[in-house]
């Protein structure tokens, strides 16, 4: 996925990985190789499962990086809701201004708090689904096709899911998103 936050990445730290394939096969895989780009790599829709990676840390002061965790973390204490969430739902859209997050459009859309059965975006962070109690993937689904139409009917972007669908007989669904109907 090249996962990240606070104009970071794994593509920046990420050496090799091993991965296995259909076949039971592993293979490593070089930086170079995994052709990484925002929220996404040649991993995805691949087939092939990561086993595991060597990362290339940088040394530093233990007092700093310390200091710079808490400081990420008080930041998202702040920014993001605590309890069971997806995390990030969508992408953020990139724009001649840079990446804006896809909460924002949620948000302009007019579905900050919406609810679905025990799904619902997030007061604090549109593009977190919480669940607030028993939510299934139906109450998940319906909210995200939700914000698909909106925030399309709204503003003209269309949003990506970041979140990874895992349809139950045929495994990963790495397609575009579910059209809303």
């Amino acid at each position: 996925m090249n996962a990240g936050a606070f104009s970071g990445d794994m593509s920046q730290v990420v050496h090799e990985v091993t991965v296995l394939d259909a076949d039971g096969r592993l293979h490593t895989l070089t930086c170079d190789e995994l052709c990484f780009r925002y929220r996404g790599s040649s991993l995805l829709g691949s087939g092939l499962i990561v086993i595991s990676a060597t990362l290339c840390l940088k040394p530093g002061d233990p007092d700093a990086i310390r200091s710079e965790m808490a400081r990420y973390r008080d930041y998202r204490l702040l920014t993001q809701p605590v309890g069971r969430t997806l995390g990030s739902t969508f992408k953020g859209v990139v724009t001649d201004q840079g990446i804006r997050s896809a909460g924002w459009y949620i948000e302009q859309a007019g579905l900050k708090g919406y609810r679905i059965g025990d799904a619902q975006f997030s007061d604090r962070h549109a593009n977190f689904i919480m669940n607030l109690g028993r939510a299934t993937s139906a109450d998940v689904q319906g909210l995200t096709e939700t914000a698909l139409l909106r925030v399309e009917q709204a503003s003209g972007v269309r949003l990506e899911y970041e979140i990874q669908i895992v349809e139950p007989d045929t495994g990963f669904n790495h397609s575009s998103p579910v059209q809303a109907s």
